[in-house]
């Protein structure tokens, strides 16, 4: 089930499955991968959305680089996927550090992610600058 996209230079694992539009990308936090979404998708989020569930760079089947870990190059990493798959808009839900990446993507082109979920982000993360960015 699992498809591998080169971005960026390198190979990005993901889970494709099938279902209403637009998709729903799923960013996994720090130490998980595309599969800890598993339960959500099989209890109604696919067919009902089509999922996209990404291993971000270094974690699960994803390559795993010597250097690249920014929030900037997981952005980048997302946006490639999406471009490679003719994605033009996104929901973006992240858990834990997914959401982080979730926050950049979604300040840096919100016309492509009209909307974010956040799950289990550390309260700390609630700044001023979070709330102009969910915003």
């Amino acid at each position: 089930m699992g498809k591998y996209v080169t971005v960026n230079g390198l190979s990005l694992h993901y889970i494709d499955r099938d279902g209403g539009r637009p998709p729903l990308v799923l960013l996994p936090g720090l130490t998980a991968n595309a599969y800890f979404f598993d339960g959500l998708v099989s209890h109604g989020l696919s067919p009902a959305q089509r999922t996209i569930a990404v291993d971000l760079r270094g974690r699960g089947l994803s390559d795993k680089p010597d250097s690249g870990y920014d929030m900037a190059s997981y952005a980048a990493d997302i946006q490639g996927l999406l471009n490679s798959l003719d994605i033009d808009q996104a929901i973006l839900c992240g858990h834990s550090f997914g959401a982080l990446v979730g926050l950049v993507l979604a300040a840096q082109d919100p016309h492509r992610f009209p909307g974010l979920v956040i799950i289990d982000a550390s309260h700390l993360l609630i700044t001023e600058r979070t709330a102009h960015l969910i915003k």
